[in-house]
């Protein structure tokens, strides 16, 4: 990192301005315009330093950034005078707009959706300095109080919560929603949230994830208090008859919670079976696994962490360390970053990076006395075997989060389980153990999901019964016959349950008119062969036929959303189905906190809000960030 170069203090009397205080004041300007430069952060990389010196490297950056400054900055007559007169100040920097018109309700709501969106204090619009801002902008409009601003919120609230009920409403042909909840903790870990989120595909076969809750849990939070929020949000949205599965997060909730569940909910009306029914969250699998891996490596992180913290801890001793890099050829871009400890990529992060600068940490230590937190070499050995390994995860923990489909999840599950079982026969020390650790752990997810993951693979129409056959065959081996075939029963039996239970609209080529009979009878031959089959076995018609259907295994570019979108009058039943499954999530948050490690921690400035409004805040802004992406 730069050094800090000495700044002037500038010292001005409060009654004067003066072209001389112009000049200081522009002095101090640089000040700011260079310290910027030292926060800037980009990605350390291990690449040929230019000979040059870290003092050359910091006159070029402050030139550099000078020249994409721009020339219009803030004048000091214009800080310290700032209740002069407007006819004192240059002409040319004055604005004049004629018949200007504003609309006070609108710049109001434009206000408090600025609040829910960067979930700034709801105090802000009674402090002064946003007072005298909003008054320099817009003198015409009246200032607002904590009271007014709250109300405004819960009025966008219950206007986008209404949406959000006609949208699921609107869903003509009544997909299932999938359930993921997920619970969240104030800062001061008084008081529990649970934030519930529907999935499923909508009418257009777009994939559509709407936050239903985010309700205050009372403590203490037991299954009975979870369960009773969940269910008042199914009556409150009407899904409890569009059900599909439940993803439970796994750091609060259990298996008992999805019994109390099932026990109040009428089964008659689940889509499906109980098998069926529940979801384990697999980022807690995922984190548990990750956990192993840095728990080998944990004495070696302090050692970094605590690297870091000496050569960051004064300008100084980063420009000592910026220069030891640039006499061993590593570029340093950024500042050394320590993990959040929130999540488990930061912590990857840490020593991937860490890693890179490894030999300007040894160097340092031979110049420096004080600094003795240097990690051995058979400790960098260990950090590099763990981090390719946690780099593997982190890379099919993003995937499985972005997966466009759920039929995708059963053979990422597989291939995870392939290569920890390589890992069992690496011999650097410790990785062995760690490799056996996370088998157990990803055993016990993959014995709870096979079946509800297995039965959603067969809707692949380039997989369907082959990839549970190959994966099982490797991970099973001698009992994968029997373990495919009970996938299989279910298919069929998921198949028939939606036959019985959800008519099929007859197609408009189901039967020929006299005239068309008379111009293909050829085609009415084999449209009555067709009927006469379905009505021999309508299901495995139906199930046979697709499962037989060619698929060319070189199709490029392939959306399975819109194949079986237009699929319906071939499949029926399937597309129904097709449409209530492939929106199942295998997490339980999004792809930004599927690294997190407990609870989401719920910020300082919603902590200290009563609960009715915490959830206001929480589920506006998901509302009108999903509705600003789709419009983007």
């Amino acid at each position: 990192m730069v050094h800090m170069l000495p700044s002037k203090t500038l010292k001005r009397p409060a009654d004067e301005a003066s072209s001389e205080s112009v000049k200081k004041q522009r002095a101090v300007d640089d000040e700011p315009k260079f310290n910027a430069v030292l926060d800037e952060g980009h990605s350390i990389s291990k690449q040929p330093c230019q000979p040059t010196t870290p003092e050359d490297e910091i006159q070029s950056r402050m030139e550099s950034h000078n020249l994409e400054c721009s020339v219009e900055s803030l004048q000091s007559i214009d800080y310290y005078d700032s209740e002069m007169s407007i006819h004192d100040v240059d002409a040319e920097r004055l604005v004049t707009i004629q018949k200007f018109t504003f609309d006070p309700v609108l710049l109001r709501k434009e206000l408090a959706k600025m609040i829910i969106l960067h979930e700034h204090p709801l105090s802000m619009v009674e402090q002064i300095g946003f007072r005298d801002f909003l008054c320099k902008v817009n003198p015409s409009f009246g200032m607002l109080s904590q009271n007014t601003i709250e109300n405004d919120i819960m009025n966008i609230f219950k206007f986008e919560r209404c949406m959000t009920y006609t949208d699921l409403g609107d869903n003509s042909s009544g997909c299932g929603v999938a359930i993921t909840t997920k619970m969240w903790t104030s800062n001061d870990g008084n008081r529990r949230f649970l934030a519930i989120t529907g999935h499923f595909i909508d009418d257009e076969w777009k994939r559509q994830s709407y936050i239903l809750r985010f309700a205050n849990v009372p403590l203490p939070c037991t299954n009975e208090s979870i369960s009773k929020v969940i269910l008042d949000c199914f009556s409150y949205f009407d899904v409890i008859k569009k059900l599909s599965t439940i993803t439970v997060d796994s750091y609060t909730c259990d298996d008992k919670l999805v019994d109390i569940l099932m026990e109040k909910l009428p089964g008659n009306k689940l889509l499906f079976k109980e098998k069926l029914f529940r979801l384990p969250c697999f980022s807690h699998t995922m984190s548990l696994m990750v956990q192993d891996g840095l728990d080998l490596v944990r004495r070696v992180i302090e050692k970094i962490r605590d690297s870091i913290v000496f050569w960051t801890s004064s300008p100084e001793r980063e420009m000592t360390f910026e220069k030891a890099a640039c006499e061993l050829g590593v570029s340093t871009t950024s500042k050394l970053v320590l993990d959040d400890g929130l999540n488990w990529s930061s912590t990857y992060f840490m020593l991937q990076d860490s890693f890179v600068v490894r030999d300007v940490f040894s160097l340092l230590r031979q110049q420096e006395s004080h600094y003795d937190s240097l990690p051995t070499e058979e400790e960098w050995d260990l950090v590099m075997e763990v981090c390719n390994r946690l780099q593997f995860l982190y890379n099919e923990t993003k995937y499985l989060a972005n997966c466009p489909a759920a039929c995708f999840y059963i053979m990422h599950l597989c291939y995870i389980k392939e290569t920890l079982t390589e890992w069992l026969d690496c011999e650097a020390p410790g990785i062995k153990n760690m490799a056996s650790m996370m088998v157990k752990k990803l055993d016990q997810y993959f014995f709870a999901t096979h079946d509800i993951l297995g039965v959603v693979s067969v809707f692949h129409p380039k997989y369907r019964f082959f990839s549970v056959e190959h994966f099982f065959s490797v991970i099973y081996r001698n009992e994968a016959e029997g373990v495919v075939e009970r996938i299989r029963r279910m298919f069929y039996d998921l198949f028939n349950q939606y036959k019985n239970s959800h008519p099929v609209e007859k197609s408009s080529n189901e039967g020929l008119s006299l005239l068309e009979l008379r111009q293909n009878p050829a085609e009415f031959t084999f449209e009555r062969y067709l009927r006469e089959m379905k009505k021999k076995e309508p299901e495995l018609y139906e199930v046979d036929l697709y499962l037989k259907e060619y698929f060319d295994p070189e199709t490029k570019n392939f959306d399975i959303l819109s194949w079986w979108n237009n699929r319906k009058t071939r499949y029926p039943v399937l597309h129904k189905i097709a449409k209530d499954v492939l929106s199942i999530p295998i997490f339980s948050v999004n792809v930004a906190n599927a690294f997190d490690i407990g609870d989401k921690i719920l910020g300082a400035n919603r902590s200290r809000l009563r609960p009715t409004m915490v959830e206001a805040l929480m589920c506006t802004q998901s509302w009108i960030r999903r509705r600003k992406n789709l419009n983007s």
